[in-house]
């Protein structure tokens, strides 16, 4: 077993600058409950960075991954045992490259950040039991590639520049919890697909973007739960037609930070009993969430600024709730039509 209860940097003694690569094997164990990283460090008067690469490879036990406090940066992951599974905890870590997965793999509850990309060759990833959450940042376009249909909890994409794509010939990607999106593309290759589970959900919550793939056009693909909610003003861009949500779902406007305006030439189709809910304490105005052509079975206004419906009418087929903030549809001649109770 390997225990760090300092702080553990993995430093180069060569003389040369540059960029140097240990590589750790572990047989047994980590436990970290310090900072476990590679360093900058000057040697003979050179600034040296180093990369430590770590892979698990036991072929007599399985292995854990616990991180009981500070922090965990490594280079590169593999995961190549081969016996038993190896497991992480409740507290996450970073990769700062890449990470390849080759045997039995079982996250944790602690959210995982990768820069690099994402490799399955072999083995069970299992990313739900836990509840998991993986994080992709960093750079450039990078990729994950599946051998087999993987159902994954909650991914965040958050890439400053660059796409995430999936690879995978005829293989999903499925989404079990929820998809973020805040920054960065998602995008699909060599006929691989994007799909949600029954109670899988997509959250927009970056500045302005564009609807892409990870809102599927497939109602069998859907996403259960919409929500835009970002944490400054933004505006996002729907410009496919009928975009889905599954029956008994919901859109939610979320104005508790900021506000959202969804907007564009496409449009949301309400599966049976969805609803659209207005969250938060930030005045909204009705875009294209709600438009004149939709028949929304129920809405539910939460929000203590106020909606407001600009122009138009308006149709709500069962129930209209107004829990906080008034409801207000200025313009002469514009009417609210409910089918059924308030």
């Amino acid at each position: 077993n390997f225990i760090n209860d300092g702080t553990c940097h993995i430093n180069n003694t060569d003389a040369a600058g540059g960029t140097f690569v240990h590589t750790i094997d572990f047989k047994r164990n980590f436990l970290n409950n310090g900072t476990f990283s590679g360093a900058l460090d000057f040697q003979s008067g050179n600034l040296t960075a180093v990369a430590v690469n770590v892979s698990f490879t036991s072929s007599t036990q399985s292995q854990s991954i616990s991180v009981t406090g500070g922090s965990v940066a490594m280079q590169n992951m593999s995961i190549n045992n081969s016996f038993g599974t190896v497991t992480t905890g409740s507290t996450g870590f970073t990769v700062n490259g890449n990470w390849t997965v080759a045997s039995n793999l079982t996250l944790g509850s602690g959210a995982i950040t990768l820069s690099g990309t994402l490799t399955k060759t072999g083995g069970t990833l299992d990313a739900t039991t836990n509840s998991s959450t993986l994080i992709i940042s960093g750079t450039g376009s990078k990729s994950f590639t599946i051998n087999a249909s993987q159902t994954m909890n909650n991914i965040t994409l958050n890439k400053s520049s660059g796409s995430w794509t999936v690879n995978g010939g005829a293989f999903s990607l499925s989404i079990n919890g929820t998809f973020t999106r805040t920054a960065g593309p998602l995008a699909v290759n060599g006929g691989a697909s994007f799909r949600y589970t029954s109670s899988g959900s997509l959250t927009y919550n970056g500045s302005s973007l564009t609807s892409g793939i990870e809102w599927p056009t497939s109602v069998s693909d859907a996403p259960k739960v919409v929500k835009f909610a970002p944490s400054s003003s933004a505006t996002y861009t729907l410009n496919t037609s009928s975009l889905p949500v599954l029956t008994g779902g919901a859109v939610i406007v979320d104005g508790s930070t900021a506000n959202p305006t969804v907007s564009g030439s496409g449009s949301i189709a309400y599966g049976s009993g969805a609803g659209l809910v207005y969250t938060g304490n930030t005045a909204h105005t009705v875009g294209l969430e709600w438009t004149a052509s939709q028949s929304i079975d129920s809405v539910l206004v939460n929000n203590s600024a106020g909606i407001t419906i600009a122009s138009g009418s308006r149709y709500v087929n069962k129930v209209l709730t107004l829990t906080a903030g008034e409801l207000k549809q200025p313009t002469a001649g514009d009417s609210l039509y409910l089918g059924g109770s308030l």
